[in-house]
């Protein structure tokens, strides 16, 4: 089976990357919700749309849950495709900057 043609250069090594056949971005693109999202348009499939998904095609889509496809309305192409949190890393907590510890201290200090 091969990609569908509204996939771009990009959107096609990033499936081939991740693991992510043909026929998983058919599925999200007909049956996702569309979320316009940080100046950005995005495919996306949750629990509802994979309930109904599952239900309409029979197939157990679990392997679906999360993924999400960027998309360009003006030319109907995916830009990218991903799995949400996949870029995560487990029990990694951001550093506090200098500023933000010396913000909090003063905070402290005026509440006391």
């Amino acid at each position: 089976m091969s990609y569908p043609t509204f996939l771009s250069d990009h959107a096609l090594v990033r499936c081939n990357q991740r693991g992510f056949s043909p026929r998983d971005i058919e599925l999200v693109h007909e049956f996702g919700r569309v979320v316009h999202q940080r100046g950005a348009c995005f495919m996306v499939i949750g629990k509802r749309e994979l309930a109904y998904a599952q239900s309409a095609t029979g197939l157990d889509l679990s392997k679906l849950k999360g993924l999400r496809l960027v998309w360009d309305s003006l030319e109907h192409t995916v830009i990218t495709v991903y799995r949400k949190g996949a870029g995560k890393i487990k029990g990694y907590t951001r550093h506090r900057t200098l500023r933000e510890k010396r913000r909090e201290q003063r905070r402290r200090e005026q509440l006391s």
